[in-house]
């Protein structure tokens, strides 16, 4: 069980980085309406710093 729900958060992690590429090119080609997405996209990285700074701790 613990097997798949581990597949599962491998599968969701691959979405949200396809997600962040995503809405990197719509700011590339549309500032304004990727403002949005560039204040999602920064919320992200700072999660991912966080959680990989946590897991160098452990």
């Amino acid at each position: 069980m613990s097997f798949y729900f581990f597949v599962f958060l491998q599968v969701k992690t691959q979405t949200l980085k396809m997600t962040i590429v995503g809405g990197l090119r719509i700011i590339d080609s549309n500032a304004q309406t990727g403002t949005t997405w560039w204040n999602w996209t920064d919320n992200s990285k700072v999660m991912n710093f966080n959680y990989h700074n946590s897991t160098a701790i452990l």
